[in-house]
């Protein structure tokens, strides 16, 4: 199949408000069913704006596959942008996320540089789903920020149950510098958070 945006926006706005897309956008992809369903789906946009976050020249690739005699879906995705101007922070440049899920567990790594600067950001870890809600480990992350390397300690988790966020030995290092968050936080305010 094939999709090719003209002006979409009414629906989109009917759909959330925020949403803008391209009209210039496209998407084309395959959709096969036998012992396995497959589909898979590749899109790209000039532009994509959430409110104040805009995303320019994006391309994004989703691939998933499930077998007829059993439940569980294997997916994967990855999406890049070439320019963005975040709501948050300054001009970045070159975003990529890419994402692996197996059941109730999703691989993750990306990462973000800060346009006319050598601050950057570069994640990887995982998100393991429970019955009470999930939990992320972050592993091979990093940080740049004004010529100081950041990096998080391995043991580090954040749980997120009920109405309940539970941090973990969340430690940025660099050199003989720590950041620690340790302790637990919920929608009726702070419980026991320790940041030092």
């Amino acid at each position: 199949y094939e999709l090719r945006v003209q002006n979409m926006n009414p629906f989109w706005q009917f759909m959330d408000p925020l949403i803008y897309v391209a009209e210039s956008s496209f998407a084309s992809g395959v959709f096969r069913v036998g012992s396995n369903a497959f589909m898979s789906i590749e899109a790209s946009s000039d532009s994509l704006f959430y409110g104040q976050n805009k995303f320019y020249d994006i391309r994004s690739t989703i691939n998933t596959s499930k077998t007829t005699s059993s439940g569980d879906v294997l997916a994967s995705g990855y999406i890049e942008s070439r320019k963005q101007k975040l709501n948050i922070i300054s001009a970045t440049e070159y975003l990529k996320v890419e994402a692996y899920w197996d059941k109730d567990h999703i691989d993750f790594r990306g990462g973000l540089n800060q346009s006319d600067s050598k601050n950057n950001v570069h994640v990887a870890g995982e998100m393991n789903f429970t019955k009470e809600g999930f939990d992320l480990h972050f592993k091979e992350s990093k940080l740049e920020v004004l010529d100081e390397k950041w990096s998080l300690k391995p043991k580090n988790r954040i749980e997120f149950k009920n109405n309940l966020i539970e941090f973990r030995d969340f430690s940025l290092a660099s050199g003989k510098q720590y950041l620690t968050v340790d302790g637990k936080y919920s929608d009726t305010g702070i419980q026991d958070i320790l940041l030092s």
